[in-house]
């Protein structure tokens, strides 16, 4: 038993240090025509954090274009590191993933916290879109890598029209399920890539299940939501995008905006000198007394 346990830890350990190392040569592999063409190129994911058997990764958009590179290369990571526990586990292990967005600070917010022993503040993202996330990754299997709305959004427009693109990314969807915490029960939709581009298996067949995506159909139904303001689906954009259909902040939003600046000025604490009431009098500093400037 003991040595069951030190071989599972062995794994685990060469994942958290192998899977982010295999993640960046997939992202730094992608065609140039993929990466091209940008006013400033993206960066790889970065690693946020560990939890329990799971990587979390992180990075900020600063093209809806730029989503497309990182499913790409995530998509690919998550092939390639699958094949390679299945070699060496004989088909024990398998990987399993999840990608979302979260707009911030408008309802969402980032936070640091203090670690000890140690200088450097640990970063933590709160709020219902990392909730969501975190729900949705609940419905990761072996074929679907579950997207949020915003995200198939950035994916779907960016990718539409473009052959080699909507090959390496298949978006798909199935019907629409309440996750606990999110949007109040209400449905919210369930898309996802797909990790085997449309290839049937023998269930499928079965079933007579054929997964064909239509990416005019995807940016149509999200569009609805979006226009219906739905429960949980708020229509993304990016400040810094080079498209103007994608660089509009929304007017609710804006407000939302100089709402928390203004409620930040307001809580921000200040020094003010007391009023005076009768004949102001300055008392004595004791010896040595250390003063401060504000």
């Amino acid at each position: 038993m003991a040595n069951e346990k030190q071989r599972w830890a062995h794994v685990f350990s060469a994942f958290f240090r192998d899977f982010p190392a295999s993640l960046r040569a997939c992202f730094e592999e992608l065609p140039g025509e993929i990466r091209a063409g940008f006013r400033k190129p993206p960066g790889c994911l970065r690693v946020w954090k560990f939890v329990g058997d799971e990587i979390l990764f992180e990075i900020e958009l600063e093209n809806h274009v730029h989503a497309v590179c990182h499913a790409i290369a995530f998509k690919k990571a998550l092939h390639e590191y699958s094949n390679e526990l299945s070699t060496k586990h004989k088909g024990k292990l398998g990987l399993k993933g999840t990608i979302w967005g979260a707009g911030f600070p408008v309802a969402n917010v980032e936070v640091s916290t203090p670690r000890e022993s140690s200088r450097v503040q640990a970063r933590d993202f709160l709020g219902p879109s990392v909730d969501l996330g975190f729900r949705l990754a609940s419905m990761a299997d072996l074929r679907r890598i579950p997207v949020s709305a915003d995200i198939a959004y950035f994916l779907a427009k960016a990718i539409i029209g473009q052959p080699n693109l909507e090959k390496q990314i298949m978006l798909l969807a199935s019907e629409p399920r309440a996750l606990k915490g999110v949007a109040g029960g209400t449905p919210y939709p369930m898309l996802w890539i797909d990790r085997l581009d449309g290839i049937q298996t023998a269930e499928d067949k079965l079933l007579n299940r054929e997964w064909t995506p239509n990416n005019s159909n995807m940016c149509e139904y999200l569009t609805e939501l979006f226009g219906n303001h739905a429960s949980g689906v708020v229509r993304p954009f990016i400040e810094a995008d080079e498209s103007a259909e994608f660089n509009q902040v929304p007017q609710e939003i804006r407000r939302q905006r100089e709402d928390l600046v203004t409620e930040d000025r307001d809580l921000t604490p200040r020094s003010k000198a007391p009023k005076a009431r009768g004949q102001a009098i300055n008392p004595k500093l004791p010896t040595n007394a250390p003063v401060r400037g504000v």
